[in-house]
C-alpha cells in the first residue's frame, strides 16, 4: 500500500521534506549502489515487475508491491533507486500525482528495508533448513514489513489531519484572555461603585448596562472560539481513528496476500538460485 491521492491535497511542508529526505538517500544510494553494480540487472528486472503488479488491483483499492522481496534480493540501497522509479513512473501515468513521490519512495523503501534486515537477522538461523521453511520465513518478514511501514503511513495521516496551533491556543490563550477580561471588568466595577458613592446612580446604571452587554459578547464570542478550537481537535483525533478503522482490514488484506507470494517466491529462489537470498 502507498499514498494514492492527486496533487494539491498534502500540505507543501510535508511533501517538500519527503523530496528532500529521498534526495539526500539517492545521493548516497548512487555511492552504494556503483559498488554492487553487477545487483543492477537484477534491480532493473524487479523494478519492471514490481512496477506491473502494483498496476493490478486486488479486487479492492490495494495492490501489491513486492518491495520486501526487492530489499533482500538487491539489498537496501538499490531497494531505494527501484523505489524511486517505480514511484516515478506510476506518478507518470495518475497512479498517484507527481507531489506524493517522496513520502511514497519512503514509504515502499521502508519495506524493503526492514524486510532486509529482518530476513538477514532470520538468515544465519534458516541458512541450512529447507525451502519450505525458507519460505515460511520470508512471508512472515513480509508481513511485519508491511506493518511497520502501515505505521509509517498512519503518521503520514496524522500529520496532515493534527493542527499543533489549535491545541496551543487552546491550552493557553483563550485562559489568558479570560483571565485578562475578568481583571478589566472588576475594574471597570469598582470605578463605577466609586461614581455610585457620589451619586450618580442614573450614569452608574446605564454604563454598567452598555458594559454587562459588551462583556457578555466577548464572553459567548470567546466560548465559541474555545469549544471551535476543541471540536477541530477532537475532529482530527477522530479522523485518524477512522483511518486505522477502514484502512487496517484492506492493508491486512492485502498483506497476506503479498506475504504469501513473496514467500512462495523466496521458497522458489531458495531451490534454484540460494546464492540470491
Amino acid at each position: 500500500m502507498h499514498i494514492e491521492i492527486p496533487d494539491g491535497v498534502l500540505p507543501p511542508w510535508l511533501w517538500i521534506a519527503g523530496f528532500v529526505v529521498v534526495i539526500a538517500l539517492l545521493i548516497v544510494a548512487i555511492y552504494f549502489a556503483k559498488k554492487q553494480e553487477e545487483k543492477m540487472p537484477l534491480a532493473a528486472l524487479f523494478a519492471a515487475l514490481s512496477l506491473i503488479v502494483m498496476s493490478v488491483p486486488l479486487g479492492l483499492p490495494v495492490h501489491i508491491n513486492l518491495m520486501v522481496l526487492v530489499g533482500i534480493i538487491v539489498g537496501p540501497w538499490w531497494a531505494l533507486i527501484v523505489s524511486f522509479i517505480v514511484n516515478s513512473l506510476l506518478s507518470s501515468i495518475g497512479h498517484g500525482g507527481v507531489t506524493v513521490i517522496g513520502l511514497n519512495t519512503l514509504l515502499l523503501w521502508s519495506q524493503a528495508l526492514f524486510g532486509f534486515y529482518l530476513f538477514g537477522l532470520a538468515k544465519s538461523i534458516i541458512q541450512k533448513k529447507g525451502s519450505v521453511l525458507k519460505g515460511i520465513t520470508g512471508g512472515v518478514v513480509t508481513f511485519l514489513s508491511l506493518m511497520i511501514s502501515f505505521v509509517f503511513l498512519g503518521g503520514v495521516v496524522f500529520a496532515i489531519n493534527l493542527n499543533p496551533e489549535e491545541v496551543l491556543i487552546h491550552d493557553h490563550s483563550h485562559d489568558h484572555v479570560h483571565h485578562h477580561e475578568d481583571h478589566e471588568h472588576e475594574g471597570d466595577h469598582h470605578e463605577d461603585d466609586h461614581h455610585e458613592d457620589h451619586g450618580h446612580e442614573g450614569d452608574h446604571h446605564e454604563e454598567n448596562h452598555h458594559e454587562d452587554h459588551e462583556h457578555e459578547g466577548d464572553h459567548h464570542e470567546d466560548d465559541h472560539g474555545h469549544s471551535h478550537a476543541v471540536e477541530d481537535y477532537y475532529d482530527d483525533e477522530i479522523s485518524l481513528q477512522a483511518f486505522f478503522v477502514i484502512a487496517l482490514p484492506i492493508f491486512l488484506y492485502a498483506a497476506i496476500i503479498e506475504s504469501v507470494v513473496v514467500g512462495m517466491a523466496i521458497s522458489f529462489i531458495s531451490k534454484g538460485k540460494p546464492e540470491l537470498l
